[in-house]
């Protein structure tokens, strides 16, 4: 991982600007990708992802996907629509290799279910257009996975945690509640 470039310098080479349309929303400070993978563990008393499968949708330019590969998975999924991250993967899987598995494609058509022999855990920061439809089908299907670790838009976070006769309380505050 120390060939690799800072998360700076791959922006730049990539042009890399977030678009609104794909809800992109970059974790550039590894400061704080390190904090949420610690805080991953330390919830499920580990110490590693070693023996783990773990799943990235929206991974951009790959500050999360760093943090989560130091954490040593046996493999990370980065599930990734916008071809310009697909590059910055490619650039990431020449340096750890077989560990990351790069799927371009829409994380909603994504089968997260599919039979597996390791815990399967889901890291991310999620893109904003397809956060909730992404988290109720987890919920749904809950069962299949050993952690959930997810960032959401503020606004998104608030409806999350509404509770009634809130503004924000809605349709996904019920599943919460």
């Amino acid at each position: 991982m120390l060939t690799l470039p800072s998360l700076r310098e791959t922006v730049e080479k990539y042009e890399l600007l977030a678009k609104k349309s794909l809800g992109q929303n970059f974790l550039l400070d590894m400061n704080i990708t390190n904090k949420i993978i610690r805080s991953s563990l330390e919830a499920l008393g580990l110490d590693n992802f070693n023996g783990q499968t773990v799943y990235e949708i929206g991974p951009g330019p790959g500050g999360l996907t760093r943090a989560i590969l130091a954490a040593e998975p046996d493999t990370l999924t980065v599930i990734e629509m916008d071809s310009r991250c697909i590059n910055i993967m490619n650039d990431i899987k020449e340096v750890v290799g077989d560990r990351l598995e790069i799927v371009e494609g829409d994380a909603l058509q994504y089968d997260f279910c599919q039979p597996s022999q390791k815990p399967k855990n889901i890291i991310s920061n999620l893109p904003y257009n397809i956060s909730v439809p992404l988290l109720t089908g987890w919920l749904k299907n809950l069962n299949h996975f050993k952690s959930l670790t997810l960032m959401f838009q503020k606004e998104v976070a608030e409806r999350i945690c509404a509770e009634p006769n809130n503004k924000n309380y809605g349709r996904i505050s019920v599943w919460h509640n």
